[in-house]
């Protein structure tokens, strides 16, 4: 086998290997129980304020959630 199939293939089986699901993860819902609705909204309010592109998100007004201060 050439070099860089090799190459490809064993990228490949380890991403197949390393990427499988195993069952839910519930790592998200630990970390806003155990934030709360507070931590979420200084959390957004920090940095959530723009989208990946530079667009306001206004994701603290439409949420309802209060302007926290530092």
């Amino acid at each position: 086998m050439r070099p860089a199939i090799l190459l490809i293939y064993l990228t490949l089986t380890f991403l197949y290997l390393s990427l499988r699901c195993e069952g839910d993860r519930d790592d998200l819902a630990k970390s806003a129980e155990r934030q709360g609705k507070e931590g979420i909204g200084k959390y957004w309010q920090k940095k959530n304020q723009y989208s990946i592109d530079g667009f306001a998100t206004d994701i603290v007004a439409r949420a309802g959630l209060e302007v926290f201060s530092d």
